[in-house]
């Protein structure tokens, strides 16, 4: 592990000095996702021979194509073809993500790494996908679905499921918001048990009861008023008159509350390189104490680079976007062959 991420950590130096910084245009252009128009910037180098191209997968909250315009920039002076989109319903893009689930976005990606392959300056055996955070889970999900996603890169990608990933932070947020450890733990209840409810139509009489006992707490009631669950503890008040799941408007990960990022790792059969700041969260250590990363995947016959490189947080998107980083990762895609 120490080796490689030495190996890692030169290929940011070879980047440098492969040409040093080299010329691109900056083009807006669209593609048909079904009958949906998506928006997308192209990052293009301006050397003729063919390239490797890099999309950069859309986060799980409004996300347009400059959220990552900084990383567009560098990947694109290193050589590489970039394609930055507006996701679903945001920006120029159409449709609406809060009525999409993961398969809809991760065809999203799929179409715009058909639209990479289309171009004649593109090696269509090395278009790839970028995903920090969240993202990760749309990527891995476009990467089973699809043989033209040859190679993907994960930045601080969570290891769980939604429901387990969104439940810790959401108990995390309560707790640094100084709320009673106690009540943190209530809502945390509430929150494992609505998550579900909106797909499987069960429990409502038990969620709705669970709330009542809890809001007679003075400190749930305040802490209640200025949270999102107020609005998830409505819609279950509707119980039958509720339209169904694909009706709501609702981030897409709770439609896909239960995706499991280990079961897709397994199933892809192209390199993927993950990446992690030393002060990244790490879900498994917090429910299994003393468990890595690294051994999850080792225990699951998963074959993937994983790596612990010296920044604090790549959760944090500025750090995730900073140049030596970058650059290492576009030394690994210069490398000659994508392989693990």
């Amino acid at each position: 592990m120490m080796s490689f991420l030495i190996q890692f950590w030169l290929m940011s130096f070879l980047a440098l000095f492969n040409g040093g910084e080299q010329p691109y245009s900056v083009s807006e252009v669209t593609y048909l996702s079904g009958s949906t128009r998506i928006s997308a910037a192209l990052y293009s180098p301006s050397h003729s021979r063919k390239t490797t191209a890099i999309l950069i997968v859309p986060g799980h909250n409004y996300t347009t194509k400059d959220n990552y315009r900084r990383s567009a920039i560098r990947f694109a002076q290193k050589g590489f073809t970039v394609l930055c989109l507006d996701k679903r319903g945001c920006g120029k893009s159409g449709g609406n993500y809060l009525l999409a689930n993961f398969d809809t976005l991760a065809l999203d990606v799929i179409r715009g790494i058909g639209y990479l392959k289309s171009l004649p300056g593109v090696d269509s055996n090395r278009t790839g996908l970028y995903a920090l955070d969240h993202a990760s889970w749309i990527a891995l999900r476009a990467a089973v679905r699809s043989p033209a996603v040859k190679f993907v890169i994960g930045v601080s990608a969570p290891l769980c499921t939604p429901l387990q990933w969104h439940g810790y932070q959401f108990r995390e947020e309560l707790l640094r918001r100084k709320v009673n450890t106690d009540v943190a733990e209530k809502f945390y209840t509430l929150h494992q048990k609505i998550v579900p409810y909106f797909s499987l139509r069960k429990d409502a009489d038990s969620i709705l009861d669970l709330f009542a006992q809890y809001r007679k707490k003075p400190e749930f009631a305040n802490t209640y008023q200025d949270d999102y669950l107020r609005q998830w503890i409505s819609m279950v008040g509707f119980r039958d008159a509720l339209k169904p799941v694909a009706s709501l408007e609702l981030a897409p990960w709770v439609r896909d509350y239960n995706d499991e990022p280990l079961r897709a790792l397994g199933m892809i059969r192209v390199p993927v390189l993950l990446l992690y700041g030393k002060e990244d969260v790490s879900w498994e250590q917090t429910s299994v104490p003393q468990t890595s990363r690294h051994e999850v995947l080792k225990k699951k016959h998963i074959r993937v680079i994983h790596l612990e490189v010296p920044v604090p947080d790549l959760e944090n998107e500025q750090s995730a976007q900073s140049e030596p980083l970058l650059d290492a990762i576009a030394g690994w895609m210069s490398s000659a062959k994508l392989s693990l």
